[in-house]
């Protein structure tokens, strides 16, 4: 007999025993006595439970567990392993070799590349293609670790979902990727189609507006009334487009985040009673009451002074437009000290809003009843455009109406107090007193860039440290130019049409000619890393500012000096009126037919002295020669931009205090500043009232001319 049990030993702990014997027979056949043995078994049973309780952890795992012999086979495997490949019993593996659960190329690599290391460091984890019972394959995460025996303990698990996931996630990724290079594409182009808008439309409608009123003054002759009346009414149609333009692009503006505030003090008496001027007419033809009501507490306010006044005229145009003959609107200004806010309020008598249209009223191109855009023409842009011009003040709009009684409507803004103001138009170029006036070997920087916009605010704020900018809009034959001209410094955008700047940068850098010469990349991506590896000496992302782009220059060139003069045009168109020699002369840079005839023939009839320029060139030219009491400064120029001449004509000693009025069809963000920075004294968006036009040159000529000779062309 053979059997185990518990026995109690002396010292009172209990043991395990196996016990061991067999029957002694006698002579007769009859037991006689029993002889065995008993054997403490206590540590192997300790052994036993230990593994006992190992094997059902095993079992619980969530990972397949499996055990591989040194000779290369299953001898345990638990539960999940076997159902993770289709099983459904231990024998179906045990005394199996291990690849059975892989396809021959997984075999393979595992032999030549898993094993090696495996048996250098004692453990692998990795990833394979498993095939499960049925031939189905599947992704599995598995971990070898050898035993002292040369046996392996293998834990797997199925990671099919977090592959899928990773590879759903790479897709999106891409497609991400892809979408914000189509956006940042889109963006560019609209940005460029913006301005090329601008200038595009502005031009023709200058002419209709400035003929126009040339002929209403009867610069031509005289008008009948039915003549007079007609020109009226295509000066309102003009207008009206001419406000719808500005409308769209400065929606445009604000919702691709490119509105910049040019935040200063403002007068808010002389804020609010501006704004009163410019419905004073309106309101008078339909005597309708204008009141203001304007807090003496706070005289002035920091604020962008152009965006708020057209907020307020477009509150009060649209208060006098729907209020009835004879009805009032009130502006009211007041302040809330407790909140720190100035209140600017538009009240009036008019036919009032429905409570279902409130919603609609801040929607761009949507006006609240079909009925009274027939009656009352509009884009259907003013209050969008109010709306989101105070939100970027970081203020609010709110509104009241009744029908038939009238509406309010509420603008609230942060009041900032105000001190200096903030020098938003001046010049930063006092820290140019360290560079010479002499000539260095390279001073000319070549932009490649398609945007003229771009190009022209880059090419300002290089000229302003001395140096020549040239410019090329393409990427196609850049190389070419680029030797000809042989400049300093190459400004490269990258996105440009054709031929990327990516390829032009290669160009240059394996090109013997153009490998030395440092290239600056702009451009609205930061791959930074790539551009330098390519060659590239520095990578701005755009936008740039100035003192960023100033510097990075120095930095490339080391310094920075003055270039010499630079050649004037070969010929100069000049023309001037037989009128008396002491009336004020006048240099008209225009190179568009059009415009010229437009200006020229109101500015002679009122009595001024003309010269006329075609390009910057001859602007230079004209104004070193005749030295005119006042330049009216186009600019997109041919040859050489207006912007240039300016800045040309600012650097000579003779002509460096004669007064530039800068009249352009340019009205994108920064327009303004560029003409003013580069040395204009004013800025005139195109198309420009010819009187206003007049009275602006009235400023500035009030210098006695001399006696010139007259020339004719």
């Amino acid at each position: 007999y053979q059997e185990e049990f518990r026995a109690l030993h002396k010292d009172g702990s209990y043991r395990w025993l196996l016990t061991r014997g067999a029957a002694l027979w006698d002579k007769t056949g009859k037991p006689d006595r029993i002889a065995g043995s008993h054997t403490d078994i206590s540590e192997r049973k300790k052994a036993e439970e230990a593994l006992k309780s190992q094997l059902t952890a095993l079992e619980a795992a969530t990972d397949g567990i499996a055990l591989v012999n040194p000779a290369g086979e299953y001898f345990y495997l638990n539960q999940t392993h076997l159902e993770l490949f289709g099983y459904t019993q231990p024998n179906e593996l045990v005394g199996r070799q291990w690849h059975i659960i892989y396809p021959p190329e997984e075999i393979e690599r595992i032999e030549k590349s898993v094993f090696p290391q495996l048996f250098k460091t004692g453990k692998w984890s990795g990833e394979a293609t498993a095939v499960r019972k049925d031939g189905s394959t599947f992704a599995e995460e598995f971990s070898l670790t050898l035993l002292e025996d040369g046996g392996l303990i293998r834990v797997c698990r199925d990671i099919t979902q977090r592959k899928q996931a990773e590879e759903q996630m790479q897709q999106n990724h891409q497609r991400l990727a892809m979408a914000n290079a189509q956006l940042e594409r889109a963006t560019r182009l609209k940005d460029e189609f913006l301005a090329s808008m601008s200038h595009e439309l502005r031009t023709p409608l200058n002419a209709i507006l400035g003929l126009s009123e040339a002929l209403q003054e009867e610069v031509y002759g005289s008008i009948t009334d039915r003549q007079r009346k007609s020109l009226s009414t295509i000066q309102g149609s003009g207008q009206h487009l001419l406000e719808l333009i500005n409308d769209l692009l400065d929606l445009a503006k604000i919702e691709s985040g490119k509105m910049e505030l040019h935040i200063c003090a403002v007068s808010l008496q002389k804020l609010c009673n501006s704004s009163l001027m410019f419905v004073r007419n309106q309101a008078h033809h339909k005597n309708i009451k204008l009141t203001s009501q304007v807090t003496e507490k706070l005289w002035e306010i920091e604020v962008d002074e152009r965006r708020i006044r057209q907020v307020l005229i477009n509150l009060l145009s649209n208060a006098v437009k729907f209020t009835p003959t004879g009805g009032s609107v009130i502006l009211k200004a007041e302040e809330d000290l407790l909140r720190n806010t100035i209140c600017f309020s538009v009240m009036d008598t008019g036919i009032g809003i429905a409570k279902e249209n409130m919603p609609k009223l801040f929607q761009s191109f949507v006006q609240i009843d079909s009925r009274l855009s027939r009656r009352y023409a509009g884009t259907g842009l003013g209050l969008a455009l109010v709306q989101r011009t105070i939100e970027i003040h970081g203020g609010r709009v709110d509104v009241e109406s009744e029908v038939g009684q009238g509406s309010c409507f509420r603008v609230t803004l942060p009041i900032k107090q105000s001190g200096e103001p903030n020098g938003e138009y001046q010049s930063d170029l006092g820290d140019l007193s360290q560079f010479t006036q002499s000539a260095i070997s390279n001073p000319q920087v070549l932009i490649i860039e398609d945007s003229i916009t771009a190009a022209e605010v880059i090419s300002r704020y290089i000229r302003e440290i001395g140096l020549q900018t040239l410019t090329y809009p393409e990427g196609e034959g850049a190389l070419e130019q680029v030797i000809q001209v042989n400049p300093g410094v190459i400004i490269l955008d990258l996105q440009l049409p054709k031929v990327s700047g990516w390829k032009v940068l290669a160009q240059l850098k394996a090109h013997p000619q153009t490998q030395h010469i440092p290239v600056m990349i702009l451009s609205v991506v930061d791959e930074r890393s790539q551009a330098l590896e390519m060659g590239a000496s520095e990578y701005l992302v755009k936008p740039v500012s100035r003192q960023l782009l100033r510097s990075t220059i120095s930095k490339i060139l080391g310094r920075l000096e003055t270039p010499e003069s630079v050649n004037h045009a070969e010929t100069a168109l000049v023309v001037m009126p037989q009128t008396a020699p002491e009336s004020p002369l006048i240099l008209i840079a225009e190179d568009n037919e059009t415009n010229i005839k437009t200006i020229w023939d109101y500015l002679l009839s009122k009595g001024y002295r003309l010269i006329l320029a075609k390009n910057g060139w001859e602007a230079i030219s004209q104004a070193k020669e005749y030295h005119p009491q006042l330049i009216m400064m186009d600019i997109q120029m041919p040859d050489m931009d207006g912007i240039e001449a300016i800045k040309r004509i600012r650097d000579n000693q003779k002509t460096r205090e004669i007064p530039i009025i800068a009249v352009t069809a340019l009205a994108m963000p920064g327009d303004k500043e560029k003409c003013l920075g580069a040395g204009a004294d004013e800025y005139i968006s195109k198309p420009v009232s010819l009187k206003n036009l007049v009275s602006t040159i009235q400023q500035y000529v009030h210098v006695e001319v001399k006696d010139l000779q007259l020339v004719s062309n």
